[in-house]
């Protein structure tokens, strides 16, 4: 580029804009067009920077400092009135402008003065007080700045911190986002095990539960048909152990299936008004026998103000009641075991014709009592008071467990006070209502005859040999013709062929199960025999199998082992009400 001495390279200041001669209020300008080409430079500016020529680009001379943007004519157009520091290519002097553009001629006007921060500098560059816009702050500032600190250089080095701050930040953000990710996975992966584990353990309980049911169904099926032929007193006393022993594996089985049900949520608890009295002397005789053959003592203590009927869960609190006294018979060797029942009347309950109440029932024994250490952990899962009381007294370790969760789940709690060598004593508070009407079935159980004669023609679809012959003869007892076959297309094939009045379904049998069977009945064109009552009669005693027995279509979900009672009412009710359409339920 060519270079003009400063006499000779002076162009002539831009003419009068608004009434203000540019020259005199701010002597420091620069005018370019719109290709950034040098229109005008201000006469002071000429004489500091000399080989700043017209018609030149700006970018020759000039390096826009701040803003950091692509110099280009819109961008600086579209910032009007703002503040640029631009810094002089050759000298390395800094200048401070204020942006304007005019759009008349299409012109951008900087209009400023140099930005200096040491007073001793100005005669370096030949400068003067005048040289200053009037307008600028910046002159304000140079007698009380440091001689040696500079603005630009404090600015330079902000910068250069600023930058290296926000690299810092955007390595930590992208090393976070990173680990984010990794640990977004990992969890992902472990909750596809998790899930993946808890699907194989229910399956897992489910076909252990169908696999142990099926030979106790048997077990205890046809020990009650040995107990009701003709024994001696030695007979009765074997059958008699037979059925203690298979209905205690049972509560171990039972114990195992709610355990997961309350570990995957999946317990639910039916509130309903029940005979409080009634649930009481059942108990107590399911107990009392096992507890006086130890020759302990046993005795209920009712309160004065017992009501008829209280809404709960009459499953779980005979449930919590069965647990807490076989626990107390367990442990206890000589002395007594005591129900103690208390009742404690609150507020009017929201709902109609109930009072609420708190439920206190307390089993107290004279047993082995547990000290304050196994206190601690004698709700915990799979565990007693030692090793040993495993092997000496027996269970499961799951019946406290239970009988915890079953109490929250209910609303209540339970709390254990004992003392080694004094006894145990559980409680266990519910809060209940109180009915003031009897809205319960007040109807008495019904005495199960031994034989009966129903004249029912039953199907009965089922694998197992030896459940074939049981529900055979139970069926035979109560005056019913039976067919039996062994699979679910069987099944199909055999009620198009005769007309029946009940068909028994087993869930898994070869060929085809009981639900795909169920289903082809019911899309049967002859609606005599597409209507007929299924009854699942399974070991699959959980409550999706329940629930896919009836999305199948099947009217009634038994589970083995079946009781002879219900098998009874069930024959009983059909029997007499052969075409209700509720005889079932």
């Amino acid at each position: 580029m060519a270079k003009q001495s400063g006499a000779s390279a002076r162009p002539a200041h831009i003419p009068p804009s608004d009434g203000l001669l540019l020259s005199n209020a701010f002597p420091f300008h620069l005018v370019l067009d719109d290709k950034l080409l040098i229109v005008t430079v201000g006469p002071s500016i000429a004489d500091v920077l000399p080989d700043v020529q017209c018609n030149d680009p700006f970018v020759d001379y000039f390096e826009l400092v701040r803003p950091r943007v692509q110099l280009s004519y819109d961008q600086l157009n579209a910032m009007q009135r703002s503040m640029l520091i631009v810094n002089h290519l050759a000298s390395g002097l800094t200048f401070r402008y204020q942006l304007i553009p005019n759009p008349g001629n299409g012109l951008l006007y900087l209009v400023g003065s140099p930005k200096l921060t040491d007073k001793k500098q100005l005669g370096k560059f030949n400068l003067h007080f005048r040289h200053f816009a009037l307008h600028d702050v910046i002159f304000d500032y140079l007698m009380v700045m440091q001689p040696k600190d500079t603005l630009i250089e404090e600015t330079r080095e902000l910068a250069r911190k600023l930058n290296q701050q926000q690299e810092k930040l955007k390595r930590a953000n992208q090393e976070l986002e990173e680990k984010v990710l990794v640990r977004t996975r990992e969890l992902q992966v472990a909750k596809e095990m998790a899930e993946s584990a808890s699907s194989a353990k229910s399956l897992f309980l489910a076909n252990m539960s169908h696999e142990i049911r099926t030979p106790l169904h048997g077990i205890i099926g046809m020990n009650a048909l040995l107990a009701d032929s003709d024994l001696n007193a030695e007979q009765h006393e074997l059958v008699n152990t037979i059925s203690v022993s298979s209905r205690a594996l049972l509560e171990i089985i039972e114990e195992i299936l709610d355990f997961s049900k309350i570990e995957s949520g999946k317990l639910e608890i039916e509130m309903v008004a029940f005979d409080l009295g009634k649930l009481l002397s059942e108990v107590g005789q399911l107990v009392r026998i096992q507890i006086e053959a130890k020759g302990l003592e046993f005795r209920i203590q009712l309160p004065e103000n017992m009501p008829e009927l209280i809404v709960c869960d009459p499953v779980r609190v005979r449930q919590v009641l069965i647990n807490l006294l076989n626990n107390a018979r367990k442990f206890t060797l000589e002395g007594s075991v005591v129900l103690e029942v208390g009742l404690s009347i609150g507020e009017r309950s929201s709902q109609p014709a109930a009072t609420k109440a708190l439920l206190k029932l307390a089993v107290v024994d004279t047993g082995i009592g547990i000290s304050e250490k196994q206190q601690a952990h004698i709700f915990d899962s799979f565990t007693q008071a030692d090793g040993s009381t495993t092997r000496k007294y027996g269970g499961s370790g799951l019946g406290l467990t239970i009988t915890r969760e079953l109490c929250q789940l209910m609303g209540g709690n339970i709390s254990v006070k004992s003392a080694p060598g004094k006894g145990t004593t559980f409680t266990v508070e519910l809060p209940v209502e109180i009915q003031d009407q009897d809205t319960s079935d007040s109807t008495q159980r019904p005495q199960i005859p031994a034989t009966a004669h129903f004249g029912l023609n039953i199907l009965v679809a089922e694998d197992n040999p030896i459940n074939q012959r049981l529900i055979e003869k139970l069926l035979d007892k109560y005056g019913c013709a039976v067919r039996i076959v062994d699979n679910g297309a069987a099944a199909v094939e055999a009620v198009t062929g005769r007309g029946y009045d009940l068909i028994f379904m087993d869930m898994q049998m070869p060929l085809m199960d009981g639900l795909e069977a169920t289903e082809r009945i019911r899309r049967l064109a002859d609606k005599h025999i597409s209507t007929i009552p299924i009854i699942a009669l399974t070991a699959n005693a959980n409550t999706h199998d329940r629930q896919q027995c009836f999305d199948a279509g099947m009217d009634l979900f038994l589970s083995k082992p079946v009781s002879r009672e219900k098998l009874y009412i069930l024959l009983e009710k059909h029997a007499a009400s052969p075409h209700s359409s509720n005889v079932l339920s």
